[in-house]
């Protein structure tokens, strides 16, 4: 859990886990990061632990998932990462929208969404994008009114390939078998990619619900 491609992919994996589903994995993942301390290690990681705490607590139904969205939150507030703030905006702005408070629900998404165009992150654009079309709200005007980022280019393709292996839960030394890098070079930070779309399960009823 301390290597580097788990720091940056903890929330990837999660959602992966989530989205098979294997609740017996995001569980394990969970226990990982408390017992190994991951969200001492930095703002930054503090916020990707936090972030998967909610996720895992929307998809089990929990009554302490918005406390846990909120607890993220305040994790992001000292995160340097815009991309896994905007993440997390997503993420809640979709349990939001499937608990129907979709007033809530616009404001995250639509930071998603504008953030997500500043860094040149189109998929996740996309993504946030038909999160807002679900709650009525047109990304035209986004489109045309928030400008990109120069000095935050799109990922490469390498590490596009890198983000996606992790995803699927791969140890850095199995990455590495797999790409073309210098045995000396380190694997670099990951941006991360959109999650399964369907990786949690329907709204239930009158208890409190899922992100997806």
């Amino acid at each position: 859990m301390h290597d580097v491609v788990a720091r940056h992919a903890y929330t990837d994996l999660m959602h992966t886990a989530l989205g098979r589903p294997d609740l017996r994995q995001a569980r394990a993942l969970h226990t990982r990061a408390t017992r190994t301390h991951l969200a001492a290690l930095s703002p930054d990681t503090a916020l990707l632990v936090h972030h998967s705490d909610a996720l895992l607590a929307a998809h089990e139904n929990s009554p302490d998932a918005a406390g846990l969205f909120g607890r993220a939150h305040k994790a992001a507030a000292h995160s340097t990462r815009p991309f896994d703030r905007a993440r997390l905006h997503l993420d809640h702005g979709t349990w939001l929208r499937r608990q129907r408070d979709t007033a809530a629900a616009r404001t995250h998404l639509r930071t998603a969404h504008d953030t997500f165009t500043r860094l040149q992150a189109t998929p996740w654009q996309h993504l946030a994008g038909a999160e807002l079309r679900a709650v009525g709200i047109s990304t035209k005007d986004h489109a045309q009114t928030t400008r990109a980022v120069p000095d935050l280019p799109p990922m490469s393709a390498q590490e596009e390939r890198i983000a996606r292996l992790a995803a699927q839960g791969l140890s850095n030394r199995e990455i590495s078998g797999r790409l073309p890098l210098p045995p000396d070079r380190r694997l670099p930070p990951l941006q991360g990619l959109p999650p399964p779309r369907d990786q949690f399960p329907p709204r239930t009823r009158r208890r409190p619900a899922r992100v997806g």
